[in-house]
């Protein structure tokens, strides 16, 4: 109740709709994180859209629902944007790998630990030069 009243407080500044929120939301929230359903990191976005959309709850659940498609898609995903990263940064394999673990993170966003993304950039791209 104490993180439902200070969210409540910041519907004074009328950036969301507060009043969505209630212990059946936090408790869904987290039955979802408990299933392996979704990953902490992505809590804080799926309440900004769920407050600040139309969408429902099931909705925005399912934008960052965890990417179970498997690690082949990752793979594949990081194959594909090696090629890109070479002709713009071939300087450093520390430079390689901070720009594919951005490029990674930001089309997986949350779906996909950000551990298992490291090892597979490892795996794939940063070490076979």
């Amino acid at each position: 109740n104490l993180l439902i009243r200070d969210i409540r407080f910041f519907n004074k500044t009328k950036i969301f709709d507060s009043e969505k929120i209630n212990a059946e939301l936090l408790i869904g929230l987290f039955e979802k994180l408990e299933q392996g359903l979704i990953y902490q990191e992505v809590l804080p976005y799926i309440i900004k859209d769920y407050l600040s959309s139309d969408i429902s709850l099931a909705g925005v659940i399912e934008k960052y629902q965890v990417d179970k498609t498997g690690k082949a898609k990752l793979d594949k995903f990081i194959s594909t944007i090696k090629e890109k990263q070479y002709s713009l940064i071939n300087d450093s394999e520390t430079s390689r790998y901070n720009f594919l673990m951005g490029e990674v993170m930001h089309r997986f966003r949350g779906k996909v630990q950000a551990t298992v993304i490291s090892k597979s950039i490892k795996e794939v791209a940063v070490s076979d030069d």
